[in-house]
């Protein structure tokens, strides 16, 4: 049965049940939507009256944009429009006052709506693959974000208000045109994994020391010639990449790092190693050179490491 709006009417015996894509609770109500990967090009109408929906699954499908009616949706928790062809998010996405998860990632997003910082209880965010190239400043109003990821988001600059997240754990940077990070990175005291990799970036800012918390740090396939002193007060820090490079030397700072156990100084070409570095490969510390490392005995050659997998 179905009412006035083309939606399901449920009768009073069925308390609670579930069938392909659509999920019900004790109240009747429709709860959670699962429409993935069915190249759906427009979203019904009718589907911005379901204002008790919690999750809505639309990955891998064909839209190219947001209804303004999303922001009717205001009980959503989840938003998954991860793998589409959307170009443009709307205003009213802002509305969405009570969303903890939304990945738009994989999509052709050429910008960020500034409401996009009303999200105040959002805790996971999806841009990557997409055409962004800036962030909105009110990114830094998301004040419970635990994991960012803009990996090749199309990014040339990032808002100093990205060290506004005070509760980020994972940021992901890698595969865009970055040139600077601003120093404000430093004050993400909650971070653990960072990564930077494959973008244009030249030096990083002292501040970046400020990161206590960090645990991994992915800087390869950039343009660096000196890291910042800083890092040795890094004092969590367990793995640092920084191949392909034009690094030189790492800094003698970095001699105290009791919880470092792993560098990948590959494909920098000249490296010299320290003496500190050269006398830590004998215990705790693997380090991961190649022929073009000026390598000494007590190295441990070995295949790389990979990142944690994002969502």
């Amino acid at each position: 049965m179905y009412d006035s709006n083309g939606l399901a009417v449920l009768t009073p015996e069925i308390p609670h049940f579930e069938w392909d894509g659509v999920s019900v609770n004790s109240t009747q109500l429709i709860e959670k939507l699962f429409f993935e990967s069915m190249e759906l090009t427009t979203l019904p109408t009718s589907l911005f009256y379901l204002t008790e929906i919690r999750e809505l699954w639309l990955e891998g499908n064909k839209l190219m944009q947001v209804p303004e009616g999303i922001g009717n949706l205001r009980s959503l928790r989840i938003l998954w429009l991860k793998g589409n062809q959307i170009k443009q998010v709307p205003s009213s996405i802002g509305d969405l006052g009570r969303l903890e998860e939304m990945s738009l990632s994989d999509n052709a997003l050429e910008a960020i709506p500034e409401e996009m910082g009303k999200l105040g209880m959002l805790q996971r965010l999806g841009l990557g693959k997409n055409k962004i190239a800036n962030l909105p400043a009110s990114i830094g109003l998301l004040k419970l974000l635990k994991q960012l990821s803009l990996s090749e988001a199309g990014l040339v600059t990032i808002p100093a208000e990205i060290g506004d997240l005070e509760e980020l754990r994972e940021l992901w940077l890698e595969r865009n045109s970055l040139k600077v990070v601003p120093g404000s990175i430093g004050n993400l005291k909650q971070l653990k994994v960072l990564f930077l990799g494959s973008n244009q970036l030249t030096d990083l800012p002292d501040e970046i020391g400020g990161l206590q918390e960090l645990q991994e740090l992915w800087l390869e396939d950039n343009q660096l010639t000196t890291l910042p002193a800083t890092i040795g007060s890094m004092d969590n820090l367990k793995q640092l990449l920084i191949g392909s490079n034009r690094l030189s030397a790492l800094p003698d700072a970095m001699n105290h790092m009791a919880k470092l156990n792993y560098i990948d100084v590959r494909w920098n070409e000249g490296f010299r190693v320290n003496d500190w570095l050269s006398n830590a490969t004998m215990g705790r510390l693997n380090v991961n050179v190649d022929k073009t490392t000026n390598a000494v005995p007590g190295y441990n050659h070995q295949s790389g490491m990979k990142p944690n997998v994002k969502a």
